[in-house]
């Protein structure tokens, strides 16, 4: 979907529906089914449809694969609250259902990262080669923090505010803008014509589901991801933009000797980039996707 943006796409996505697990997933494709596929996993508030620049960038012949997570894009919403496992059995189940044979390739961005990440551990057997995109985790969350947690998701599940929508996509492209330094004002109408909707009164109101907005009832326990990123077995190369705090800590994780978590991993920063790297560069990403496939 292009809208009004100016962006035209190289090479055209397709889209089709499978249910998954009770969802209605919508499912963004590129390339013939006969060339190697790329499965890739998008951020939180982001749909597949964003990979688009990434997939007009790669030169090989690739059946590209970014499934719109549910409650994100088109991909229909849950009746409550999300819980974070239930992305890594969608992707299980995913696999499945389009029958990939054999260990898989990767690319997960963000929360998508965190998805593929914890999955290639709990499922070495499954993945052969992934590229994490700023997708590294969270901080540790103080256990003191769980009793307020708790009431802000019980609030939160009490009110269910709607997000207000606006007049016009400017406001929701300035936004996007603001997520990334180096992101186009064209990237950036593109986005902006995927990730909402023009409703009956006129205005734009984005497609993702306001209880993604809710606090976690569930604190992040980084020591459980740690065991996980440690299982994997395939090859790893870790992406971050180098305008992100993940730099400088990102060359200890892949080190074994400093008891890192993603050891034998190869690293990669790219220049004129913050987190949304496959927006703002996304020739380097897809030049050390397929590097990194290739070999």
């Amino acid at each position: 979907m292009s809208g009004n943006s100016g962006y035209r796409p190289r090479i055209a996505a397709r889209t089709r529906q499978l249910r998954l697990r009770g969802a209605t997933y919508e499912i963004h494709e590129w390339g013939e089914t006969s060339q190697p596929t790329i499965i890739m996993l998008h951020g939180w508030g982001d749909c597949g449809g964003s990979f688009q620049f990434t997939v007009d960038a790669l030169q090989g012949d690739w059946h590209v694969i970014a499934p719109d997570w549910r409650g994100f894009g088109d991909t229909s919403h849950n009746d409550g609250s999300y819980w974070f496992p239930d992305y890594l059995a969608d992707l299980d189940a995913l696999l499945d259902t389009l029958d990939v044979t054999g260990p898989c390739r990767l690319v997960g961005h963000s929360m998508g990262g965190n998805v593929a990440a914890l999955f290639a551990g709990a499922f070495p057997e499954r993945v052969a080669a992934f590229v994490n995109v700023e997708g590294f985790g969270l901080p540790d969350s103080d256990p003191e923090h769980a009793p307020t947690r708790l009431r802000k998701w019980l609030e939160a599940v009490r009110t269910r505010r709607e997000h207000p929508g606006y007049d016009s996509l400017a406001p929701l492209v300035n936004r996007i803008r603001r997520q990334g330094a180096h992101i186009t004002e064209e990237r950036a109408r593109y986005v902006a014509a995927l990730w909402s909707a023009q409703a009956s009164d006129h205005r734009w109101y984005l497609k993702a589901d306001i209880a993604h907005r809710w606090p976690n009832p569930v604190l992040y326990r980084r020591a459980e991801a740690r065991a996980c990123w440690r299982r994997i077995t395939a090859r790893v190369l870790l992406v971050c933009g180098d305008d992100t705090e993940y730099r400088e800590a990102m060359a200890a994780w892949h080190t074994a000797d400093a008891g890192g978590d993603y050891p034998g991993s190869h690293c990669l920063s790219i220049e004129n980039a913050g987190h949304m790297v496959h927006i703002e560069q996304p020739e380097a990403l897809a030049a050390a996707i397929e590097g990194f496939f290739s070999t």
